[in-house]
Parts: C-alpha cells; structure tokens; sequence
C-alpha cells in the first residue's frame, strides 16, 4: 500500500511538471527583418515577394533599370505591408524606359513604375523617373516620403484613403505631379512641384468625388497649365499655406494658379500665396460655397476669373467675417482708417475700410491691407464689459473692456506697442488689478514683432469683500432698549484677506455706528459677526441699516434692515405717550405672548409679559412726544 501511494504521487507530481512545461512553452514570433537590395536578391521585385508583412526592404545606391515592356503591367508591385527605403534620394534610382508610340514621335513613358496593392506601406529615399506613374497608391494608410519624381508622366496617384505624400520633388511631369482620385482623407505636404512641360500639366489635381483631403504647406511653381485643381465634386477639402507660384503661362485649359470647377463644392482655400499666375484663382461650372479668404492674391494677370458663368455662376464665400478678415488683393486701392464690424470706429486693424469686388457675385468684405499678414488678437480675462475706463493701450488707441477681443492684421516684422491698464474700476466701485499677461508677451507693458498669427491676452483679478447679508431680531426697539444684529460677508475676490474690517452704521451719511469688527477671510469664505446695539440716547426715529466691508483695495456696502426706535411707552407708535397708550396697555394686562390679549408693544420692558411694570414706564414717560 506504501509503494502504491508513493507511486501515485510521484506520477502526479510528473504530469503537473509536464503541464506546467506545456504552458511555459511559447511561440516564437519572427522578427522584422531587413532584406538588403542587392546583397540578398539582385532586384527589388525578388526581395519584396521575399519579404514580410512588417519587413523593410533596403536598396543600395545605383539604377534600378525596369525592362517590362508589358504595356500597362507595373514594374514594381507591393502586396505587402513593408517599408521599401532607398539608401540616397540622389543616387537610389528606379527608371522606367521610353517607348515610341507610332504613329507619334514624342516618346511615352512605358509602365507605372510602383504600384501598392497593401495598406501601410512606406516608401522614402528614391528617385523614380520616366514613369506613366512614378508611385501608383491603391492601398490605405502608405507614406510617400522624401522621394524625387523625375520626368515622369503622373508623379504619385493616390486611389484609396488615408495616405501621406509629404516632403518630395517634383519636375518635368507631363502630365500631373500628384493626383488624387475619388478617395478621402489623404494628406499632401511639404512637398515642391516644378517645371510640368506640356500643355495641359500641372501640380496637384483633385477630382471624381474626392473629399475631406488636406493640401497644405506645398510649393507648386512653373506649371505650364495649373498650379493646383480642386474639381469634379470635390468637397471639404483644404488647400492651405501653399506657395503658388508662376503657373498658368502656357496654352492649356486652365491657366490658374487654383482652380476650383466643375460642382466643386465646400472646400476651404486658405493662406496661400498666391503670385505672378496669368490667373490668379479660376472658377468654373457652378463650383460654389468654397470658402476663400486669407490668402495674398499678388500681381496675378488677373486676380480672379470665373470662365463659365453664364453657364451658372460659381458663388463663394471671400472672407471669415470680421475679425477674422478675407483676403489681400495687390491691386485693392482702399484705405485703413477704421475698424470693427462696420469700418466706422476710428483705429486701423489691418482691415480695408471698403470691400474688395471679386466680381457681380462674389466680394470680399474684409479685404486685407498687407500681404502675408498675421492676426493678433488682444483679449482680457478677468473683466466683465461694465469696467469703466481703458483696460488696454495699442498702438497708442485706448480700448475698454467691450471692445475685447479685438484683432489686427499685421505684417510680418512690424513692430506695435501695448499695454494694459494696472487697474480697472467696474461702475459698482470693485477695482481690478492686473496679475499677469499671456500668449505673445508677459509683460504689462510691451511691443510685439509679428512673426505669425498670435494673442497676447491680459488677466485680471480682483480684491473683494461683500456683505451679503444683514438679519436683526426686531424691526422696532424701544428707545434704550437693545437690538441683536447679524452680518454676513464674504470673499469672493482672488486672494486671501487679511486686513478687512466690517462696520456695522445705524446712520452712514451722518457717520453713526453700532460697532466694527476686524476679521480674516480666506477666498470663498462667509462669516457672520453678532452686533449688539443699545439704543440709550439713540433719537427716535426709523433708521436704515448698512454693514461695509472694507479692505485696502476698497469697499463694498449692503443697506438693508430697516429699524424704529420708539419712545419708551409710546405703545401705538404715534410719537407720543398719552392716554391712548395706558389704554393699550390696560387691555393687554396680565397677557403673555400665547394669550388672546398680547400686544408686544404694551410690553414695554419686553420680559414677555404686560404687567404693573410696563404701566409704571408709560405713566413715568406720560406726556413725552416726538419734536
């Protein structure tokens, strides 16, 4: 039996050691690799159908010369989620060949050189040239970065959502540089398109429905057709902080530095430049509701044309309201004297005085006085618009609280000069201090150097005491008699109070107190204060309460409780004590304030009773009267 259960726990302890072997075990995952181009596989098609998703193909210097004469089949296929990297932009070349369509004479590009079936791809470091298509884009979420396209036919076609072209070079392409087509979602940055070379060329081209992509920070100069096209139904893009440049010189359709046409629709053209193009922007067939303002319009042959309007005129939208303000024409002749929404408060903002007529439906309303501007705002904190007086100084022009925020169109090095009032007195007489300066500055007093779009905003805080509340346990006391008030303040400031003093007056215009009380009071605090006040020698007469609260920044004050001080034994408040009152008082014997006949008045003693004591003070006071 020993043996037995020691075999059997021997085979337990064994089978949980294999278990526990068995769980510990794990999968190793692969590792990303690096496939080197051409020290593992000659060509960069063998090392790509080589790699893995996640994997980087790195290709060495020199010419990767494609001979597929396959019309239309690319030369490069990726199907894979990897990254393709060439050693050197400059010296990583991947060519296509010219081939001679006949009857024509001029050689065409033969193949697309790349073409990206997988999402998530990058591509960096190449120069791709003599392509139909340099990098032809059908999966999502790729980055083409850092690369030259050269002399090719369309530079890089994006077909699917969500890509990146940022950072390239662009020259000779005879057809488009980049192209996006029908997808969304797609970004096109930083990159610098030159030199297209026939007729019908140019930069960047939306069009078949593509929409919410974003065109921006690019330079696109010397294209002979156009420099960028947003048309066919594109909607809700942005073409923003290009520089456009020389375009629209040849024979083509377009001729326009930005073209809007054909129902496109909603897009955002915003802070471009816009220079020396035959056309400036172009707008064709019903492309409407774009919104076009800060961009600098300069020395274009013409400054805006629109070709197809009669066949329905393209309405847009030339300005973001104001402040916000449109657009800078060079050839606008108006003057800068005034701003605000009207143009009618005296005070330059950068903003002309007269709008700008784009055409018979078309106007700028906030033309904009110089090219490459900047808007500065200058804004408080702190304030409400019932501060009296200047809360800040621009440029030598006072501003008051309402007119805040307020913005200027500045030019790019100019130099202005603020300052913000130390202190702002709100009508009710709370007083506002300066505490600090944010955005462009920190300084009270200062000058900004317009560099780009800014805000320099003011802060202000306040040191404020308020009596909130006054409660007494009477409304009328007999003269010499005692009252118990109650005073509540609080701190509704910015800081804690250490030197506040509330004052508690039976007549303030003559100076009359009750008494003062010292106090602390950290921010957000109330307490309240017990005032004891004995009426001996008080006149009688009705008085009205006020507690004022007072720190070294100033004062607040609160009049409530309206209180009567009456002669001793005047017990139906006629000013004098008579026959009348001993009347009252004789029919309120004996009560107490549960029984039927209680008077509070004839309680001249106020023990709670009206007995022979209250009737012996109204026969001693018998005759007195009021003056």
């Amino acid at each position: 039996m020993p043996d037995r259960i020691f075999s059997g726990i021997l085979m337990a302890l064994l089978l949980i050691g294999m278990l526990t072997l068995t769980f510990r075990i794990q999968p190793v995952k692969a590792q990303p690799a690096t496939i080197i181009v051409p020290d593992d596989y000659p060509t960069i098609q063998a090392a790509i159908n080589a790699a893995k998703d996640g994997d980087t193909v790195y290709v060495k210097s020199g010419v990767y010369q494609q001979v597929n004469y396959q019309i239309g089949v690319p030369d490069i296929q990726i199907n894979k989620s990897i990254s393709l990297i060439g050693q050197d932009k400059e010296t990583t070349i991947i060519s296509d060949v010219y081939w001679f369509p006949y009857p024509h004479p001029m050689p065409q590009p033969a193949n697309h050189i790349i073409r990206i079936n997988a999402d998530n791809v990058t591509i960096e470091g190449f120069t791709f040239q003599y392509g139909s298509i340099g990098c032809w884009v059908c999966g999502s979420g790729c980055l083409i970065s850092g690369n030259k396209f050269i002399s090719d036919e369309d530079g890089v076609a994006l077909e699917a959502d969500g890509n990146t072209v940022s950072n390239c070079f662009f020259n000779g392409s005879t057809d488009c540089s980049i192209v996006i087509i029908g997808s969304s979602n797609n970004t096109v940055t930083s990159n610098v398109v030159q030199e297209t070379v026939s007729a019908d060329t140019g930069g960047i081209f939306l069009f078949s429905f593509a929409s919410n992509n974003t065109i921006v920070g690019n330079e696109v100069n010397d294209c002979v057709d156009y420099g960028i096209i947003v048309g066919d139904f594109c909607t809700n893009n942005t073409v923003a902080q290009n520089d456009i440049t020389n375009n629209g010189w040849g024979k083509g359709l377009w001729n326009g530095g930005i073209v809007v046409a054909n129902f496109a629709d909603s897009n955002e053209i915003v802070e471009n430049n816009v220079s020396n193009n035959k056309y400036g922007l172009v707008q064709r067939l019903s492309s409407s509701n774009n919104s076009i303002y800060h961009n600098s319009f300069i020395d274009n042959q013409v400054q805006v044309i629109d070709f197809d309007v009669n066949l329905g005129a393209c309405v847009n939208f030339w300005d973001n309201g104001y402040p916000s303000g449109g657009n800078y024409w060079s050839n606008y002749g108006g003057t800068d004297s005034y701003h605000g929404p009207y143009q009618n408060i005296t005070g330059s903002d950068g903003i002309g005085d007269t709008q700008y007529v784009v055409d018979a439906n078309n106007t700028d309303h906030y033309p904009l006085m110089q090219p490459g501007n900047s808007q500065i705002t200058f804004d408080q904190t702190g304030l409400g618009s019932n501060c009296n007086g200047t809360v800040v100084t621009i440029d030598g022009l006072n501003y008051t609280a309402g007119c805040l925020p307020l913005s200027f169109w500045w030019g790019t090095g100019s130099v202005h000069s603020y300052s913000y009032a130390p202190s702002v007195v709100v009508s009710s007489g709370e007083q506002y201090f300066w505490n600090s300066t944010t955005g462009l500055s920190t300084l009270q007093t200062g000058s900004i150097t317009v560099a780009a779009p800014g805000s320099v905003t003011g802060d202000y805080v306040t040191h404020e005491v308020i009596v909130t509340n006054i409660t007494a346990n009477a409304a009328w006391v007999y003269q010499g008699g005692t009252l118990t008030i109650n005073v509540t303040v609080k701190n509704v400031g910015d800081f804690n109070e250490s030197a506040v003093s509330v004052t508690l007056y039976y007549d303030l215009k003559a100076g009359k107190s009750i008494n003062t009380y010292p106090l602390t009071l950290e921010v957000g605090q109330s307490l309240t204060f017990t005032f004891t006040w004995d009426t001996t020698g008080v006149p009688c007469q009705n008085y009205t309460l006020t507690a004022v609260a007072t720190i070294p920044t100033g004062s607040n004050a609160l009049s409530d409780g309206n209180i009567t001080i009456k002669l001793m034994g005047d017990v139906n408040g006629d000013g004098r004590v008579d026959l009348r009152d001993l009347a009252l008082a004789v029919r309120a014997f004996g009560s107490a304030p549960s029984g039927p006949n209680w008077n509070q008045f004839a309680d001249v003693n106020g023990d709670g009773k009206v007995d022979l004591k209250d009737v012996a003070l109204i026969a001693r006071n018998f005759g007195q009267h009021l003056p």
